[in-house]
């Protein structure tokens, strides 16, 4: 029977014991031979924080091993990082669940520099209620660009009872 090949493991990271929500995109890093990142969230001392890796052949990986992305202030756990590049830049975009009620959480951004060493926290992206004045919870962002409109894909409701979203944006400017 053949082994499963086990691409990352939470050795790869500095006192983390759970390494998921991983997702994979094509980026080069300047001055790496890689193809590939994979931006995922670890699990560091009860705080969950978003780390990086990168892969050349999408079946070896190297790892970033302390946290590229903390979270936001007033909240106490970020999860589900979204590589978007736009116009340009750099952006990760992720859910944070606030400090007060673990089960409210919002999707806030930072801009990245293009060797993922330097994310500048922007903010609150896109509040919870957005969804509608009752919603509890806006999480897991997936960003596609089509025909010049933004379409933005996340969970809301609470945890374990999701529904899928669609927020879809027409930027005004081409540029």
């Amino acid at each position: 029977m053949a082994r499963p090949l086990q691409l990352l493991t939470s050795k790869m990271f500095d006192a983390i014991n759970e390494a998921s929500y991983a997702r994979v995109s094509r980026y080069t890093l300047p001055g790496k031979d890689n193809r590939y990142i994979m931006l995922l969230m670890g699990n560091n001392r009860r705080t969950r924080r978003i780390y990086l890796a990168w892969s050349k052949d999408g079946r070896r990986l190297e790892s970033r091993r302390t946290p590229l992305v903390d979270r936001p202030p007033g909240t106490g756990q970020i999860a589900q990082a979204w590589y978007f590049p736009w116009r340009g830049r750099h952006y990760l975009i992720y859910h944070a669940h606030l400090t007060d009620s673990f089960q409210t959480a919002n999707l806030y951004a930072s801009e990245i520099d293009p060797a993922f060493e330097q994310p500048t926290l922007l903010g609150l992206f896109h509040d919870h209620t957005t969804a509608g004045p009752h919603n509890v919870a806006q999480m897991s962002p997936c960003f596609l660009e089509a025909q010049g409109k933004i379409y933005m894909y996340t969970n809301i409701g609470p945890r374990l009872n999701q529904k899928i979203a669609l927020a879809v944006a027409e930027p005004d400017d081409p540029r």
